[in-house]
């Protein structure tokens, strides 16, 4: 019953995080008054990094709480996806010609980005606690 807790949790604080991202930038445009017809979101990395700052807070508070492992899950999940990304967007350009994404931004060689490391490794903590929960 615990890991359904933790894995809830978990998926309630990732839902939090974006939606409280959301909520800022709606008051952002709002603020500005901007109207919702010309709200263009560009990357910004504050943005970003408070994106992504929630969750990744929840694997740090999670590692004391659950498991040392959801930490090494998420270290795991971050550099072998990062290459499998890789690997997986060079070889479709090697043998088709054309590039299977585009990353503009903190892109290693244009196959994948030093910003999906981070979503890497959360997929990886998810993974671990959906495990749990099924085990």
């Amino acid at each position: 019953m615990s890991m359904y807790f933790d894995l809830i949790i978990f998926l309630g604080v990732i839902v939090f995080g974006v939606g409280i991202e959301s909520f800022l930038s709606k008051i952002y445009f709002k603020k500005n008054g901007i109207e919702k017809k010309h709200q263009i979101v560009h990357f910004k990395f504050s943005r970003y990094l408070f994106l992504i700052s929630i969750p990744l807070l929840a694997v740090l508070v999670m590692s004391f709480t659950v498991s040392l492992s959801i930490l090494k899950y998420f270290l795991i999940f971050a550099v072998l996806g990062t290459i499998l990304e890789y690997c997986i967007g060079y070889s479709y350009k090697t043998v088709v010609g054309q590039r299977l994404w585009m990353y503009n931004k903190y892109s290693i060689a244009g196959h994948t980005s030093l910003l999906a490391i981070p979503l890497w490794g959360l997929c990886g903590a998810l993974i671990y606690l959906l495990s749990k929960a099924i085990n």
